[in-house]
C-alpha cells in the first residue's frame, strides 16, 4: 500500500447536518454529503498534487493523486471504489464513515472509525492482510491538538506523534471547515484514509488551521528517536477558503470550481 507520510510532505511537500422533516421529527437525520466548497485541484508548481470531481448533485465523484484515479464515490446506496475495492461503507447521521470492508490487491480487511459527540474523529483503525494501523486523535475546543499513529505501516514498534500548534495572536480561522493537506495526512497517511479525511468522510476539520506541527517518533520503550518540526502558512481567499498552503518552502495552491 502506498503511504504519504508527513516526511514526504516536507520533502516534496465538511459536512453539514441535514435537518429532519418538520412533519416527521422522529426520523433519523439524513446526512448531506455535499462538501461546503468544491476544490478542483491542489497543485505544486506545475504539477497536479490532488484533483477532485463532483457529480451533478454537487457530491464527490472522485479523488485522485497526480491525476491518477484513486477513489470513486457513488450514491443510492453510498459506495466507494477505484484503487480499493470497498464494500458497504456505513455512515452515521453526520455523514461520517464508521466502518467498511476493504480489499487491497487481494488482501481483505476493515476500517473502523470513532468520533466524539461533536463529530471529531477520535480513533481510526485500519486492518488489512493481518496488519493493523491505529491513529488516536486528541481535540480541545474544536482544535486538533495531536494524533498518535502506531502499527505496521512505518516501522514495527515505532510510534509517531503529530503535535499541532496554533497562533494565539493571529489565528487562521477555518471558516469553510476544510481539511488542509497537512491535517489530512496526519489523520491518514495512506491513499485510503487521507482522501476520506480530505473529503470530510472522517469527521469535521478543526476550527483553525495550524501554524506548526512537530512529528515525534518513539521506540517500543517510549524513548524519543527523532523529532521534526514543520512550520506552516496559509493564505485564504475572500470567502474564507484556502488559497495557498506553504510548508517550509513547499507551496500548494488550491483552485475551485
Amino acid at each position: 500500500m502506498k503511504t504519504f507520510a508527513l516526511k514526504f510532505l516536507a520533502a516534496s511537500l465538511l459536512i453539514s447536518f441535514s435537518a429532519c422533516s418538520d412533519d416527521d421529527k422522529d426520523s433519523p437525520a439524513v446526512p448531506d454529503l455535499k462538501p461546503q466548497v468544491q476544490v478542483k485541484e491542489i497543485t505544486r508548481g506545475n504539477s497536479i498534487y490532488y484533483s477532485f470531481n463532483y457529480d451533478t448533485d454537487g457530491r464527490y465523484a472522485s479523488f485522485a493523486f497526480d491525476s491518477d484515479p484513486v477513489l470513486t464515490f457513488s450514491y443510492s446506496p453510498f459506495t466507494i471504489g477505484g484503487y480499493f475495492d470497498i464494500d458497504k461503507p456505513i455512515i452515521d447521521s453526520k455523514g461520517h464513515i464508521t466502518s467498511m470492508s476493504v480489499n487491497d490487491d487481494g488482501e481483505s480487511g476493515t476500517l473502523k472509525a470513532s468520533y466524539d459527540g461533536k463529530g471529531y474523529l477520535t480513533k481510526l483503525e485500519l486492518s488489512i492482510g493481518g496488519r493493523t494501523n491505529t491513529r488516536k486523535a486528541v481535540w480541545k475546543d474544536g482544535l486538533l491538538m495531536s494524533v498518535s499513529a502506531s502499527g505496521s505501516s512505518y516501522m514495527e514498534g515505532i510510534v509517531q506523534d503529530y503535535v499541532f500548534e496554533y497562533s494565539g495572536k493571529a489565528p487562521v480561522y477555518n471558516k469553510k471547515s476544510q481539511w488542509s493537506t497537512v491535517l489530512a495526512q496526519a489523520i491518514g497517511e495512506n491513499d485510503l484514509c487521507m482522501p476520506l479525511a480530505f473529503c470530510g468522510f472522517l469527521g469535521y476539520a478543526p476550527k483553525q488551521l495550524p501554524q506548526k506541527v512537530t512529528l515525534i517518533e518513539k521506540d517500543e520503550n517510549g524513548e524519543e528517536v527523532d523529532r521534526m518540526p514543520l512550520n506552516f502558512d496559509f493564505l485564504l481567499n475572500p470567502d474564507g477558503s484556502i488559497a495557498l498552503e506553504a510548508a517550509d518552502g513547499t507551496i500548494l495552491n488550491y483552485s475551485y470550481f
